[in-house]
């Protein structure tokens, strides 16, 4: 059949896309509807988790610090480590480790990012997902690391892959990317079998 490259695979001309369809059925105040991810971010807006941890004490050339980010989607957990190197300070360690985490490709894949503020490190992970993540840090040496704990995250989930998850007698399907509201027990839930999301 000559003609367009698709013609064949696709007679009436319907090409493929690379995008995901996004008018995936969603139940919304009790009747299925079709919903965009604009439109279910637009609805229930995504406010990230926070946690901090606040680097004191004094920065001594070749000490080992290490930052360890738990959550049940993470498996394992992440582990980032740093050699302090000479000239350093509370804040340029701080900022090291806000490099670190924004460099890794696994805490990225599951939305965290960070930044320094002096000697302040705020990690943020997006979504009510965040709220179950754990930190715990480490140094050999002089350092100190006082934590604060991720808290205040909410809005809709986001799959990083497709799955099917049962939430009591219901099996459901999330698509990747696709923004989707969980109550807060199947969220618990969620995190605690590992699901992919963000």
């Amino acid at each position: 059949m000559a003609g367009f490259p698709y013609q064949q695979a696709y007679p009436n001309f319907q090409q493929p896309t690379l995008l995901p369809n996004f008018d995936k059925p969603v139940a919304v105040n009790g009747t299925m509807q079709l919903t965009t991810p604009a439109g279910v971010v637009a609805a229930y807006p995504v406010v990230a988790s926070s946690g901090s941890a606040v680097i004191g004490g004094t920065a001594t050339t070749g000490n080992v610090m290490t930052l360890t980010i738990a959550n049940g989607v993470l498996t394992p957990s992440v582990t980032l480590t740093y050699t302090v190197p000479s000239g350093s300070t509370t804040s340029t360690i701080a900022y090291a480790f806000a490099q670190l985490i924004m460099q890794n490709a696994t805490l990225g894949r599951f939305g965290f990012y960070a930044e320094a503020n002096g000697s302040t490190l705020l990690i943020y992970q997006q979504s009510g997902v965040g709220n179950f993540s754990t930190l715990s840090a480490s140094s050999t040496g002089t350092e100190t690391v006082t934590l604060t704990q991720m808290s205040g995250g909410s809005g809709p989930i986001t799959p990083v892959e497709n799955f099917t998850f049962a939430s009591g007698p219901n099996l459901n399907n999330y698509w990747f990317g696709i923004p989707a509201n969980v109550n807060y027990q199947t969220l618990k839930a969620m995190v605690t079998e590992g699901v992919p999301i963000r």
